[in-house]
Order: structure tokens, then sequence, then C-alpha cells
């Protein structure tokens, strides 16, 4: 796997698979059918503002755990109070969130 660090010894290699890269981030979205939210250069751009603004780090590529825990919270933020333009795709989408969300959690969802 690519990436900008240099890998020197076995500590910098476990640090390595650690971390998610924006590929894995993007294939996690698409696992959990989250990705018809969003698209490429947004998650992007949120790996990159998590890690300079939020966490101080200079990587703009990789998130590591405290990193994913805020990618989280900030795509829900951002994906669930934007307006999203309704078809029969984002219909569909939607509702098959909701009934994996249904699966997951036994509390009651709007």
């Amino acid at each position: 796997m690519y990436t900008v660090k240099s890998m020197n010894n076995f500590d910098d290699n476990m640090a390595r698979k650690e971390t998610l890269n924006l590929v894995e981030v993007i294939k996690f979205l698409k696992d959990y059918k989250l990705f018809f939210l969003t698209n490429s250069n947004e998650v992007q751009n949120l790996i990159r503002d998590i890690n300079i603004k939020l966490i101080n780090k200079r990587e703009t590529q990789e998130l590591d755990f405290v990193g994913f825990e805020n990618f989280l919270v900030q795509f829900s933020a951002t994906s669930f109070t934007k307006s999203h333009t309704i078809n029969t795709k984002t219909a569909k989408g939607i509702e098959n969130v909701r009934r994996n969300l249904s699966h997951m959690c036994h509390g009651q969802l709007l």
C-alpha cells in the first residue's frame, strides 16, 4: 500500500496497519451503503480537514482511530444536515440504511 510515510522499522509498520486510507474509508461507506450521501471529493476533504484542523496532523490521506471517530461524527453531521435531491436511487438507499439500522439497534427509528 502506498503511503507518504517512510517505513524504517517494525513500529512504523505497525502504525501503518492501524490507519485507514482514503480508499478504505470509501470502501467502508460503500459496504454500509452510505456512499450515496456523499462523493469521493467530499470524503477526501473531510479526512484532510479532520487531520489538519482537529487532530493537528500533517497527514491528509489517512485516519487513525481517533481520526476515524471524528470522521464518523463529522460525516453524519454534514451528510444528514444538507439537503439531498430525492430520486428513486436515493430513496432506495435511504430505505436500505433504515433497514440496516433497525437490525443493528432495538430503538425506534423515526
